[in-house]
């Protein structure tokens, strides 16, 4: 088993690909293999959100407000939209006082190979577990059937709490749709466990 400190072979973050396509997986590993660079890496996209993550979590968890114009530690400037994106992010996980940020999250009831780092968790408190996430690029991303945020929540609730209430949410502040850029989806233990054993047949799939 590869160690935890490095990037999982299923990252919760990809595992939308592998449920739509199963032999993607293989293919992208090649790919990597052989040194082919794939558009998801390391583009300019990535690297000003990688940098927009850095500016949220220090001001939701350290207090700290960077500065406009200063280089976080991928190198890209803070700009006005970065503040303000991460202005909404505290507001949103200071709802939820004393949870995790940034934390590994071992999923072993999808694959012993998945695993990766919730922006945010909190519970599960008084029945309620709370998964949020933080995405600062323009596309929709929606909280429904979301495989990154149901990763998570198996993650951090490992046992089965069928009536556990589970709420995964979308903080998305430059995605202007007519739904809000805060968004979130609720299910329960039941759900959750159904939508495990999909991403673990996908996974099955995918290493045939």
């Amino acid at each position: 088993m590869t160690p935890p400190d490095t990037h999982a072979p299923f990252a919760p973050s990809g595992l939308a690909r592998v449920v739509a396509c199963p032999g993607s997986y293989n293919l992208i590993r090649a790919a990597r293999a052989a040194g082919v660079a794939l558009d998801e890496d390391d583009t300019d996209a990535s690297r000003e959100g990688t940098a927009a993550h850095e500016v949220a979590v220090r001001l939701a968890r350290d207090g700290e407000c960077m500065p406009i114009g200063a280089l976080t530690s991928n190198g890209v400037a803070v700009t006005e939209e970065m503040i303000e994106g991460a202005e909404m992010w505290a507001e949103q996980v200071s709802k939820y006082p004393g949870g995790q940020f940034e934390t590994l999250v071992k999923c072993p009831a999808i694959h012993h190979d998945c695993w990766g780092t919730p922006d945010y968790q909190f519970g599960p408190n008084m029945g309620t577990l709370y998964i949020p996430d933080y995405k600062f690029g323009h596309r929709y991303v929606s909280p429904v059937m979301n495989w990154q945020l149901i990763a998570y929540a198996s993650g951090v609730m490992p046992e089965y709490y069928p009536t556990m209430r589970v709420v995964l949410q979308i903080v998305q502040p430059r995605s202007y749709h007519r739904d809000g850029p805060v968004r979130e989806w609720v299910i329960d233990g039941d759900e959750l466990r159904e939508h495990i054993t999909t991403l673990r047949i996908a996974i099955i799939r995918a290493v045939e």
